[in-house]
C-alpha cells in the first residue's frame, strides 16, 4: 500500500499527465489537498516539493502552486476527442463528418478516436460507458438508428450526463416528447423538404406518397412532417395509406414492399418521397421491374444527396457533413473549460438538388435551391 506522501504525488502526477490540470492552471490550495487526501500539511508540502523537482509544477509565493509550461508535457497531455457512430469509418457521411472534425482538431493538437457501435444497442452502451468514464475532453455520438431504439438512446445520454461528459449528439436528434435532449448538431430536415414539395406542386404534381425508415421522432419524422405540412398548406389531400413506414429488413430491401403495395392500388401517386436515397433507389428499381418509367409515370425523390443520387439522377437534399464536423468541433471545444454543462443545438441549412427523377432538370443538369 502506497504511503500517504506517495499517494499524493501519484495522484497529482496522473492528473497532470492526463491533462486534468493544464499548463498555467493553479492546483488546489494546501488546505483543499489536505482534506482531499486526508493527510497533514507537511505531507502535502513534501509531495509538492517532489513535483517541483520533477519540473511539473512551480510555486508562486503568495498565490500557490501552478502547472508549469512544458512543451514535452503538453504533447503528452493533448486532448482526446471520441467520435462514436453506427457504421464503418469509410461510410460516406461519417467520413465527411470526421474530416471536418479532424481538420479542426489537428489545428489544436487534439487526437480523434473513432468507435463503431455497429448499430448494436449492447455494444453502443458498452462503448459509451467506457468512453464516458475515460479521460476524453469531448465526445461526438451518432445514436443507434431504427425503430424501437428510443430506450437505448436515452440510456446512452443518461450515461453521458451521469459522468458530466462534454458531449454532442450528431445527425440524429434524440427527443423526450417534444424536447430535444442535450447538445446537438445536424441538418435542417424540415424546410428543404417543404421547398422540394413546393416546387413539385408548382410543376403540377398533386398526389404525394412517402416512405420512411421509422415511426419515432427524429430525422425521418422531421422530413415527412415537412412534406405533410407543405401539402396541407397547399390545400392538397393527405392520404394516410400513401405514407408508409418500412419493415425492419436489410437495406437492399427497404421500401420495396411499400412501393409494391402502392403499385397494387387503383392509382399511383404522382410523387414518392423517400427519407433516404437508398430507399429511393430501391423504389426506382421496383418501379422499373413493374414496367413504370421515372419520372414520366411517377416522380421519385430522396434525401442525403449520396453518390447513388448522382448516379441515378435522383432529386435529393444535400447535407454538408463536412460543415457538420467543423461545427461539432466548435461546440465541443467551446465547452472544454466548462465541463460540458452548456447545451447548444444547431441545425445546418441544406440545398435541394433537382435532377431527372422528378423531371425538373435535364439529364446532365442539376438545379439547386437553398
Amino acid at each position: 500500500m502506497a504511503k500517504p506522501r506517495q499517494k499524493v504525488i501519484d495522484s497529482l502526477n496522473n492528473q497532470i499527465m492526463e491533462g486534468i490540470f493544464r499548463p498555467g492552471q493553479r492546483l488546489p490550495t494546501l488546505a483543499e489537498l489536505m482534506v482531499e487526501f486526508d493527510v497533514s500539511r507537511g505531507t502535502v508540502n513534501s509531495a509538492l516539493d517532489e513535483l517541483i523537482e520533477r519540473g511539473m509544477i512551480e510555486r508562486r509565493h503568495g498565490f500557490g502552486c501552478f502547472i508549469k509550461e512544458n512543451p514535452e508535457l503538453e504533447n503528452r497531455t493533448k486532448k482526446r476527442i471520441a467520435f462514436i457512430a453506427p457504421g464503418a469509418r469509410q461510410q460516406s457521411s461519417y467520413t465527411h463528418i470526421l474530416e471536418g472534425l479532424e481538420q479542426q482538431a489537428y489545428k489544436s493538437n487534439c487526437e480523434i478516436t473513432f468507435f463503431n457501435h455497429c448499430n448494436n444497442p449492447e455494444k453502443a452502451e458498452e462503448i459509451v460507458s467506457s468512453v464516458a468514464s475515460s479521460n476524453y475532453a469531448g465526445i461526438g455520438v451518432i445514436p443507434v438508428i431504427g425503430d424501437g431504439r428510443d430506450k437505448i438512446n436515452h440510456r446512452l445520454l443518461d450515461i453521458l450526463e451521469e459522468y458530466n461528459s462534454n458531449f454532442v449528439t450528431v445527425d440524429c436528434p434524440i427527443f423526450s416528447g417534444t424536447v430535444l435532449r442535450g447538445s446537438f448538431i445536424g441538418s435542417d430536415n424540415y424546410n428543404p423538404v417543404r421547398k422540394m414539395a413546393r416546387k413539385l406542386i408548382a410543376d403540377g404534381r398533386k398526389t404525394f406518397a412517402s416512405i420512411r425508415v421509422c415511426q419515432a421522432s427524429g430525422s425521418s419524422a422531421q422530413r415527412v412532417t415537412g412534406l405533410l405540412d407543405e401539402l396541407k398548406a397547399s390545400g392538397l389531400e393527405v392520404r394516410e395509406e400513401l405514407h408508409q413506414v418500412i419493415e425492419d429488413v436489410p437495406i437492399r430491401l427497404q421500401g420495396r414492399s411499400n412501393i409494391r403495395r402502392m403499385i397494387g392500388a387503383a392509382k399511383l401517386p404522382d410523387v414518392v418521397f423517400c427519407t433516404h436515397d437508398i430507399i429511393a433507389a430501391n423504389v426506382i428499381s421496383e418501379l422499373g421491374d413493374a414496367g413504370f418509367n421515372v419520372p414520366e409515370d411517377i416522380a421519385v425523390c430522396g434525401f442525403d444527396d449520396s453518390e447513388i443520387a448522382e448516379i441515378m439522377q435522383l432529386t435529393s437534399v444535400h447535407q454538408d457533413f463536412f460543415a457538420m464536423g467543423v461545427e461539432l468541433w466548435k461546440m465541443l471545444s467551446e465547452n472544454f473549460p466548462l465541463g460540458g454543462r452548456t447545451i447548444r443545438q444547431k441545425f445546418l441549412p441544406c440545398d435541394v438538388v433537382f435532377r431527372r427523377s422528378t423531371g425538373c432538370a435535364g439529364k446532365a443538369v442539376e438545379e439547386k435551391i437553398s
